[in-house]
């Protein structure tokens, strides 16, 4: 007597049937598509850690910035200085942000490239066994 799982659990055979039109290679061209998404996987989560530190780098230096301002203009002695002090942090602030956010959407780029070229290479390689294998066949 079969159990629950058990007849609900395709065999092999009709695991094969469904997958008929993809190939004998089948099996290794799925193996290569999943090789290949753990692959982008890993390549955007190393990209994002990269990011993220860039992210905490620019923050801690933007914080030792915005300190160095503060402390500057506890010494100005006259409106005008204090004007110059805040006008130069302002300016020095924007350009700065300007860059990174420059710096991070060519992060980014190359994260999103990195990891559809990891994806490439395995669709590549699973098609390629594919249509040999189809060749052979025909």
């Amino acid at each position: 007597m079969a159990t629950q799982s058990q007849e609900k659990t395709p065999s092999a055979a009709a695991f094969n049937k469904m997958f008929e039109g993809f190939g004998d290679d089948f099996g290794t061209n799925f193996d290569s598509l999943m090789k290949a998404n753990a692959k982008a996987g890993q390549v955007w989560m190393e990209q994002c850690s990269k990011i993220s530190r860039e992210l905490m780098e620019f923050t801690n230096n933007r914080w030792s910035k915005d300190v160095e301002a503060f402390r500057e203009l506890s010494e100005c002695r006259d409106p005008f200085q204090a004007f110059q002090v805040q006008a130069n942090c302002v300016q020095s602030a924007m350009k700065q942000y300007i860059d990174e956010a420059a710096k991070l959407t060519d992060m980014a780029t190359d994260a999103s490239v990195s990891c559809f070229k990891s994806i490439d290479e395995g669709v590549r390689s699973a098609t390629s066994s594919g249509e040999e294998s189809g060749r052979k066949a025909a």
